[in-house]
C-alpha cells in the first residue's frame, strides 16, 4: 500500500512537472555587447525602443550602452541610454525624438556654460541599476536637463553633459511608462 502511494505521487508530481514545462516556448536570453549587466535579456534594444517610442541615428547605433530593464508588469521595461558622442549626433538624436532642453526649450546642446547641478535630483538617478552601470550622475555633478513625452507614452528625463578635453558630450536617458 505504501509502495503504491509513493508511486502515485511521483507519478503525479512527473506529470505536473511535464505540464509546467509546456507553459510555451522559452525566450533565449538576449545578448548584445552593448548591453549592460542589469539588461533583462528579456527584449532585443529595437524591440524595447520600439515600444518605448526612441529613435536611434546611425550616427549612434554602435556608440551607446543600454539596458531594459523589466518594470514589474512584464511588458513596460525602464529605458537606461548612455550615449556619448559628438555635439552634432547628440543633437540629431534630441530633434528625431522632440527631446527639449527644460531651461531654454532647444533641441540642441547648449554650450558648457549652461550646465549646471539639477535642482531637483530625478529618483531614477538613485536607483540600483544605475548604481551598476556605473553612471556618474552623482549630485555634485553639473548637467543640461532634458524631457520629452513620446507618441506611444514614455516619459524621457535625460541630462546631458561636454566631456571635459574632447568635442564630446555624454547624455543619460531613463524613460519609463507613464500613461
Amino acid at each position: 500500500m505504501r509502495r503504491r502511494v509513493v508511486s502515485l505521487l511521483s507519478a503525479a508530481l512527473l506529470l505536473t512537472g511535464v505540464a509546467c514545462s509546456c507553459g510555451g516556448p522559452r525566450r533565449v536570453p538576449v545578448t548584445d555587447d552593448r548591453a549592460y549587466a542589469v539588461d533583462s535579456g528579456e527584449l532585443t534594444l529595437d524591440e524595447g525602443l520600439k515600444r518605448a517610442g526612441i529613435r536611434i541615428p546611425g550616427c549612434l547605433a554602435e556608440d551607446l550602452r543600454y539596458a531594459l530593464v523589466n518594470d514589474g508588469f512584464n511588458y513596460y521595461y525602464w529605458v537606461y541610454l548612455s550615449l556619448r558622442t559628438s555635439e552634432e549626433c547628440m543633437n540629431e538624436f534630441l530633434d528625431d525624438n522632440n527631446i527639449r532642453n527644460s531651461l531654454t526649450g532647444a533641441a540642441r546642446v547648449e554650450g558648457a556654460e549652461y550646465e549646471k547641478p539639477l535642482r531637483a535630483r530625478p529618483l531614477w538617478m538613485d536607483r540600483s541599476e544605475v548604481r551598476e552601470m556605473g553612471w556618474s550622475v552623482g549630485p555634485e555633478q553639473s548637467f543640461q536637463d532634458y524631457g520629452a513625452r513620446t507618441g506611444t507614452d514614455y516619459t524621457i528625463d535625460m541630462v546631458i553633459q561636454h566631456v571635459p578635453g574632447t568635442d564630446e558630450v555624454q547624455g543619460y536617458l531613463y524613460a519609463f511608462k507613464s500613461g
